[in-house]
């Protein structure tokens, strides 16, 4: 029972707890085998209070059980009754939990069951690609309430594209009368987590953008932003198909290609955040003489969406009569829609 509590205070301790800060590097959810206790990572929890650690470690198991009562908390978590009773008492208050009493089972009262309230709130999240804005707006227990879906270069910039989808999402939210407690953004770009910059973004023209800096001046809760290809990887390991797999690699393709890999239950992110940019790589030697096509890498050049359809164009007007695609019209889906 300690090392079930020892695995969820590594958990707490590597968990994204502020706002501008992209997301933690060790997948949370579920656990095991994704979270395993390190003694070295204890001493950051110096820095919480230990009330705080403790309300989440509680929250987290109600959320994980579905249902549960006050002495399996303290059982499964190593907390005298007295803790969890004061805890259950914050969470209870705040809305995050819901206490009702339960069917007698023997001698003395029944004991309460406690379970997770999914609509204490709702969060944001929101897919900024190349091609398009996808956002979704979810309760607390990842339910999508609704979506927003439109052209990224529908503003006059992604950002303002960005920005767009939140308010919207935002103003459902309020018109069912929900809390946003907090926004994740993935983005096709580097985020660098000590200047809060986009580096590397050619499909929505961010190099260098400060990206942290204007979202911390328009959006006024608390929020996190990862790179896209890296928050689809945490999605495959919590909801997926890596939900027990320690070691995988996700790749993307789409208007650029990304990739993120998990290994031992962490993910990668490399020295400069850019481990999984497999989309730079040169495949051909002719690759190394060509300039660079808008940012783009050589791997981006010939296996995206674009990069498919305008070969399939090019054949198709060498070869007119091979095909009932049009040339001048055809798209990545037709494409493979036809293969």
């Amino acid at each position: 029972m300690v090392g079930r509590r020892r695995a969820l205070l590594a958990k707490a301790s590597t968990s994204p707890g502020h706002r501008r800060f992209p997301l933690a590097p060790r997948i949370s959810a579920p656990y095991p085998p994704f979270v395993s206790f390190r003694k070295e990572r204890m001493p950051g929890l110096r820095h919480r209070s230990m009330v705080e650690v403790n309300e989440f470690l509680v929250l987290d198991f109600i959320r994980e059980r579905g249902d549960t009562t006050r002495p399996e908390i303290a059982r499964e978590l190593a907390m005298s009754a007295a803790s969890v009773s004061r805890l259950v008492h914050r969470l209870r208050e705040s809305g995050l939990i819901q206490e009702s009493e339960g069917s007698a089972g023997g001698a003395g009262r029944p004991r309460s069951r406690i379970s997770f309230n999914p609509g204490a709130g709702a969060v944001v999240a929101v897919d900024l690609g190349g091609t398009r804005c996808h956002g979704a707006l979810a309760d607390l227990g990842g339910s999508i309430l609704a979506e927003d879906v439109r052209p990224t270069r529908e503003g006059s910039s992604a950002y303002a594209t960005l920005r767009r989808c939140i308010d919207r999402l935002r103003a459902e939210s309020a018109e069912r009368g929900l809390p946003v407690a907090a926004i994740a953004i993935g983005v096709p770009a580097i985020v660098d987590a000590q200047t809060g910059r986009a580096l590397g973004g050619p499909n929505v023209d961010w190099q260098g953008f400060d990206l942290l800096g204007r979202l911390a001046k328009d959006v006024d809760v608390p929020f996190t932003v990862e790179n896209d290809v890296d928050l689809a990887a945490l999605a495959q390991a919590w909801r997926g198909e890596a939900r027990h797999l320690r070691d995988f690699v996700t790749l993307s393709i789409g208007t650029g290609i990304g990739a993120a890999a998990v290994v031992d239950g962490r993910l990668v992110k490399g020295h400069h955040n850019a481990a999984g940019e497999v989309g730079y790589m040169v495949l051909t030697r002719e690759q190394l003489a060509e300039p660079g096509a808008g940012g783009l890498g050589g791997f981006e050049r010939v296996a995206t969406g674009p990069a498919i359809a305008r070969r399939a164009a090019t054949l198709l007007r060498a070869s007119p009569d091979g095909s009932v695609l049009a040339p001048d019209s055809v798209s990545p889906q037709a494409v493979f829609e036809a293969a």
